[in-house]
């Protein structure tokens, strides 16, 4: 039997039918080609929406009403209590800066996802990051991740050793200046900075000084030209002795070379500069040259080895690494989303043709927390976890015109976020109400479960349900409790007149309950012959088979025995036994009689 499902939107909550109509070419019984079933839509989900950008609400907020939310928008002042909090069903926050929440505030969100079930979903941006932040809040400690708050270091010396040889002529030299540039844009003014360039002799192309005009130094990288042979040890000997004079905290070299160079001790200066606590990192260009040298001049310097696929990839890797040894954790760059988990709250998002983000926030997804989407470079970008009663999420880029400048355009992004709300939101109702109308043989079966919020069974009450048949009057039908929490009754029902059956107030069933409880509905179906349903030709074949028969015979085989010939095993000694009993008795009856024996002699 074929199973199809579909999404269905109701215009209004309340009790509602559904009906599902078949049609197929050649069907002369129209009977069994509908079925009614009945559903209770509950009253439209309330979303509060406090977003930190004003302006940029309409995006998100449109997107959700549209997938049927009710959607409020607001300050950060809308989500400070928690009396105003339960109001809703599942809080966003997008790009809200800390400062906008008091301690009190936080500690509200805090109580409103652990104690009372709420969804909270998190969206990053500018203002959620770095010292300003959340990290060490009570916020942080509501969400599936820990902000990897950094303040930028002050003693930073920074060198950048680009390979000027005929190798890195044209495109390769530009992006490799480019990539300086935006290395330089990173520091800032009490920072120190160097640029080394080298081909067979290295020469200093920016002066080791602290960053005060960025104006002079990007000129001096722009003079930057390629000409002669690679010569690394020597370009590396002169970043030594730049950074051995330098009183900083923090050392750092981003090599720039194809390592096609001549052969030198490379280990033996590396562990000199280590122990100036000069760290380095390298980037390999190109498809020939050395990049294992890259990879153990990287290893021995204590960075990292990053290889750069393409020219154009050169800038942002110089302007990853140079993030992490200044220490921010904002990280903009192209991302494309990496489905680590799926989950429901994905289903039917096809990531593959989701549009490139612009950004991120830089976080440590906890132990105990789903990632779900992540960026190429494993880093968490959707996490989702359980807090007390309740959950969050945490996206860790933007859901506005920022770094979601193409998202907000995307088919599927009203569809996901929808998805993902939907999915934290809180449960209606402090009490649990399981409330049924099944048809059952010849009746209908009225069955109600009721829980309290700590999960207890609620037992002694005495509901009553009113039920209706068909156009007929309303009757009052009291439900028996047959286990822990549960209520049952049972009505006759034969198939041809729907029945529809709700709670009344009373017997310790409140209006509350009543309201949660809906209405039921069951309708007659058709009988059952005519369910025609195909053979299993499968199941016959392989009886046939194991028995060694066979599927569909002729009439002449089938009464044919062939060798179908059996034989059974019959012991004759009773038989024998008793037939010998009544010789032996005859025997003695012949000689007894006189009679017998006179009539033989004459």
């Amino acid at each position: 039997m074929n199973r199809v499902s579909f999404d269905a939107r109701m215009p209004q909550p309340g009790a509602v039918t559904l009906t599902a109509l078949v049609r197929a070419d050649g069907d002369t019984v129209e009977y069994n080609n509908s079925l009614e079933i009945s559903a209770w839509v509950g009253d439209k989900a309330r979303v509060l929406y406090v977003e930190g950008m004003q302006g940029t609400s309409g995006y998100l907020a449109e997107a959700l009403r549209k997938e049927g939310l009710e959607v409020d928008v607001g300050g950060a002042q809308r989500a400070g209590s928690l009396e105003n909090l339960l109001r809703y069903d599942a809080v966003i926050l997008s790009d809200v800066p800390a400062s906008e929440f008091p301690a009190q505030s936080m500690q509200a969100i805090q109580s409103y996802v652990r104690d009372h079930g709420g969804g909270l979903v998190f969206a990053g941006g500018e203002n959620t990051f770095g010292e300003q932040g959340y990290s060490g809040s009570s916020m942080e400690a509501v969400l599936p991740v820990e902000f990897k708050a950094q303040e930028k270091r002050k003693d930073i010396a920074l060198v950048i050793a680009i390979d000027r040889s005929y190798s890195m002529k044209g495109r390769k030299m530009e992006y490799a200046k480019e990539a300086a540039r935006a290395a330089l844009d990173l520091l800032e003014e009490q920072h120190h900075f160097a640029v080394v360039a080298f081909d067979s002799q290295p020469y200093v192309a920016v002066p080791m000084h602290q960053v005060r005009s960025k104006r002079k130094a990007e000129a001096q990288i722009s003079r930057i030209q390629a000409s002669g042979q690679t010569n690394i040890y020597p370009a590396l000997g002169i970043v030594y002795r730049l950074l051995r004079e330098v009183d900083a905290r923090t050392k750092h070299v981003i090599l720039l070379s194809d390592g096609d160079t001549h052969p030198a001790d490379f280990q033996r200066l590396l562990e000199r500069m280590r122990e100036r606590d000069i760290v380095v990192s390298t980037v390999t260009i190109g498809d020939g040259g050395n990049p294992g040298l890259m990879q153990d001049i990287a290893t021995w310097g204590e960075g990292r080895n990053y290889v750069a696929a393409n020219a154009e990839s050169i800038p942002q890797i110089f302007t990853e690494e140079t993030k992490k040894v200044v220490g921010t954790n904002l990280v903009e760059e192209a991302i494309l989303p990496v489905v680590k988990q799926r989950s429901h709250a994905l289903a039917g998002i096809n990531f593959a043709d989701a549009p490139a983000l612009g950004g991120h926030i830089s976080v440590k997804a906890r132990e105990t927390a789903e990632v779900l989407l992540a960026t190429q470079q494993g880093a968490p970008l959707l996490t989702r976890w359980q807090y007390g009663l309740g959950k969050t999420v945490l996206f860790s880029s933007d859901v506005k015109n920022r770094w979601s400048a193409q998202w907000v355009e995307w088919k599927d992004y009203g569809k996901l976020w929808a998805q993902l709300v939907r999915g934290v939101m809180r449960q209606e109702g402090s009490e649990e109400v399981a409330f049924s109308l099944e048809h059952d043989g010849d009746d209908a079966v009225i069955e109600l479960t009721l829980l309290t919020e700590e999960g207890l069974f609620r037992d002694g009450m005495s509901p009553v349900a009113r039920v209706q048949r068909g156009a007929q009057e309303e009757q009052t039908l009291p439900l028996r409790q047959v286990g822990p929490g549960v209520y049952r009754a049972s009505t006759g029902f034969g198939g041809a007149e729907m029945i529809k059956a709700n709670l009344q107030t009373g017997g310790g069933i409140d209006t509350r309950t009543v309201e949660r409880a809906g209405t039921r509905m069951i309708f007659p179906g058709f009988p059952a012959e005519y369910r025609s349903l195909p053979p299993n030709i499968d199941l016959l074949q392989t009886i046939a088979a194991e028995t060694g028969g066979k599927l569909g015979p002729s009439a002449e085989e089938i009464f044919d025995p062939g060798d179908d010939i059996g034989q059974r095993a019959t012991p004759l000694w009773p038989w024998l036994a008793l037939a010998a009993l009544l010789f032996y008795l005859a025997d003695i009856l012949l000689r007894r009689l006189p009679y017998a024996w006179r009539r033989l002699g004459s």
